[in-house]
């Protein structure tokens, strides 16, 4: 018996034997069904294989578990679980359901990616160890575009991940045929619905909706329209409260969320609704509620129990978030539990989210409390500049706790696809939770039969065709918070990168953000590190994998941001070193004053042409991934401050009042003038050329605080 080869499978199969010999397939694979599946269109085009009638002459062969030798019986009869036997004469699939058999193919498709048309002998038994394997795309924040091409690529993709489940956030961004107007542009239809339903069938994936019931309904409440449906506290303005919850008690609210909830029922076929339920910030507070003489968990559990009745009157089950019962049932002197109602018990999934660490003790609550529980943990996109590889430790914990407690399975949730990217530059994050929702946790390996080395080289290997680990090194040296680029940052690290160049048209922001954290030699080291980041895409953007995959370009985006912050501060430290000098000369060489401000403007404008890159990057990705479209149009608002900027600097050539010192152009002349009581030399700016005028407001959320104050001190 010979020394397996190192295999690079993700997930990594549970048993692998390796046998003596290599299969030689021929050029165009062909695919016997001795078994029928509904799938076999699927297999074959994910292997390009032809249909085969002769068994002999097949190159893979479909069997049923009960053909399969009794040593690789067991796998195969398990649900969604197969056997593999390779042998020099061809490949028989055992499996007992469609998900079985694709299952299989997806690893001979991933063997022929790493062997190629010489495969060793060998025998897999494989099967998941966790039912559901999702994750989640968000639409709703910041208005991610849905884009048909993309998900037709990406679909094929998480099944190959052997992912079952995936998990549509919506909030109100679908076009619901019982809300017109209000879904806006670039929203998924119901025709688009359906037919992702239909691919994701096709790949044995759920498509799953998640429409937000209770809270997180912003969208809706942010319309004067619905704004009356807001849940707020008696006695105050509900015109000036948060839109942000739905009145629990209101029979409009149910008649709009019915309405929305029977409009996705006929659009996705998924036995599972998810309808939110997390973060209900305010509830029972109102008028009507405050009179039902219930408390919050009661109000909660009404309102989601009749939720569930809609759902049930149309063959559907819901889901919800578990933190609010968490709240309200999990402490050890809590009685809560016992006062929820059976139907709700036996009714509701509970996904419980967790994304920085495992959570054994809650997880262990709701499956002893009789749920079907689902354990989610996250990519951290909206908290992230770029994907943090290191998040995969917090998967690793969360889902081996959903392990040890028997939960039904997991998320990988996504949140806030915005401010320049979208989840497909996170797939790392997607490919380490299918490793461990499907293999589990062993001993110290990362998954079941992969450590962390040979897991980026299968994902490398598996989504692109790489043979090396330049892409996850750039990975690495992007997303490490303490790696050559983002340990320069803290704590403007993380999503801090990103706003300073995407959340905001100040091109001063990158300056006032990291001009203290860049002294002592640490933007040169920082500078180093983006350098070293570009020589990898260099590499990478020479490999056949730039061409094949359509969206690995995309992957360039975090280090553009980088590059263009660079870039930003260099200018900025440099029209400040003019504007500096100017200041001192201002009244004893006006001509060397005025050539001083003229260097600093000429210096400000020509940074105009070192944002086209970045913006060429966000007009493709608005095209092709659904980048939000209002990060791009801050970056077009940046290059007319920059104008708006160079000009005054050039008006100040002509002026007799004191430079205002260099802060001010970022907080009085680029931003809103914000003080509580009047601003420094404020006289000045009041008296600019018109079109320079500035002149302080008043922060919105000072003004209660500070007439409370003066009614205090006034003695009202």
């Amino acid at each position: 018996m010979k020394t397996p080869e190192k295999l690079l499978l993700l997930p990594m199969p549970h048993k692998v034997k390796r046998t003596d010999g290599h299969l030689k397939l021929p050029t165009q694979l062909s695919i016997h069904p001795g078994q029928d599946t509904i799938l076999l269109p699927t297999i074959l085009d994910e292997l390009s294989a032809d249909l085969s009638k002769n068994n002999d002459a097949a190159s893979i062969s479909l069997l049923t578990a009960k053909e399969a030798p009794r040593r690789l019986r067991a796998m195969s009869e398990k649900e969604e679980g197969y056997s593999l036997e390779i042998t020099s004469s061809g490949i028989d699939i055992y499996a007992s359901s469609d998900a079985g058999f694709l299952y299989g193919a997806m690893t001979v498709r991933q063997l022929l990616q790493q062997f190629g048309g010489k495969i060793p002998c060998m025998e897999i038994g494989d099967a998941p160890v966790l039912a559901t394997r999702g994750i989640q795309l968000s639409f709703p924040q910041g208005q991610t575009a849905y884009r048909p091409a993309y998900m037709k690529h990406l679909v094929p993709w998480l099944a190959r991940m052997k992912i079952n489940e995936l998990y549509l956030y919506l909030e109100s961004f679908f076009d619901f045929p019982s809300l017109p107007h209000m879904a806006g542009p670039d929203a998924m239809t119901p025709a688009q619905a359906r037919s992702l339903d239909k691919l994701c069938k096709r790949y044995n994936i759920t498509l799953i909706p998640m429409l937000n019931t209770l809270g997180h309904c912003g969208e809706l409440l942010a319309t004067q329209r619905f704004n009356h449906l807001n849940e707020y506290v008696a006695g105050t303005e509900r015109r000036l409260s948060r839109p942000f919850n739905f009145c629990s008690s209101s029979a409009e609210v149910r008649k709009l969320v019915d309405g929305m909830l029977n409009d996705l029922c006929d659009c996705f076929s998924s036995p599972i609704f998810h309808v939110g339920g997390d973060e209900v910030s305010c509830i029972g507070k109102c008028p009507v509620c405050s009179k039902l003489n219930k408390d919050e968990l009661e109000i909660y559990v009404d309102y989601f129990d009749r939720v569930f009745d809609v759902l049930e009157s149309r063959g559907k089950r819901g889901g919800i978030w578990g933190d609010m019962l968490l709240k309200y049932c999990a402490s050890e002197d809590s009685d809560g539990l016992s006062r929820i109602p059976q139907s709700f018990l036996e009714r509701a999934v509970i996904f419980d989210w967790e994304y920085s660490a495992g959570s054994l003790k809650s997880l262990q609550f709701f499956v002893n409390s009789g749920f079907k529980t689902i354990a989610c943990s996250s990519t951290h996109l909206c908290y992230s500049s770029s994907v943090w590889p290191y998040q995969r430790d917090n998967q690793r914990a969360l889902f081996k706790d959903a392990i040890t407690v028997d939960t039904q399975g997991g998320m990988t949730t996504a949140w806030a696809n915005w401010l320049g990217l979208q989840e497909e530059q996170f797939n790392y994050l997607h490919a380490s939770g299918a490793a461990l929702l499907w293999s589990g946790v062993k001993g110290k390996d990362f998954a079941k039969g992969l450590d962390v080395s040979s897991f980026e080289s299968a994902y490398c290997l598996q989504r692109y065709g790489l043979t090396d680990g330049t892409l996850t090194e750039y990975l690495h040296i992007l997303g490490n918070a303490s790696g050559p680029i983002l340990k320069h940052l803290v704590p403007y690290h993380a999503l801090e990168v990103r706003k300073c160049i995407y959340h905001t048209d100040n091109v001063l922001r990158v300056w006032v953000n990291y001009a203290e954290l860049f002294q002592d030699g640490k933007f040169k080291q920082y500078k180093a590190g983006v350098a070293d980041a570009r020589k990898l895409w260099e590499k990478i953007n020479k490999t056949d994998a730039i061409k094949s995959d359509p969206y690995l370009k995309y992957f360039e985006g975090p280090l553009l941001v980088h590059e263009l912050l660079a870039l930003r501060y260099e200018m900025t430290e440099e029209i400040y070193a003019f504007y500096d000098k100017a200041a001192a000369v201002q009244y004893t060489d006006r001509k060397a004053f005025a050539v001083l401000l003229d260097k600093a403007a000429k210096r400000l404008e020509a940074h105009l042409v070192d944002s086209k890159q970045i913006e060429s990057y966000l007009r493709n990705g608005r095209r092709s991934l659904g980048f939000d479209k209002s990060t791009l149009n801050r970056m077009r608002a940046t290059r007319g401050g920059i104008k708006e900027l160079s000009a005054y600097i050039k008006h100040l050539k002509k002026s007799h009042r004191p430079l205002p010192v260099f802060q001010q152009l970022h907080n009085t002349f680029m931003e809103e003038f914000l003080t509580d009581w009047y601003g420094d030399r404020e006289h000045e700016w009041a008296d600019e050329s018109p079109r320079f005028v500035r002149f302080s407001k008043t922060p919105m959320r000072a003004t209660t605080a500070a007439v409370a104050k003066a009614a205090k001190e006034t003695g009202d």
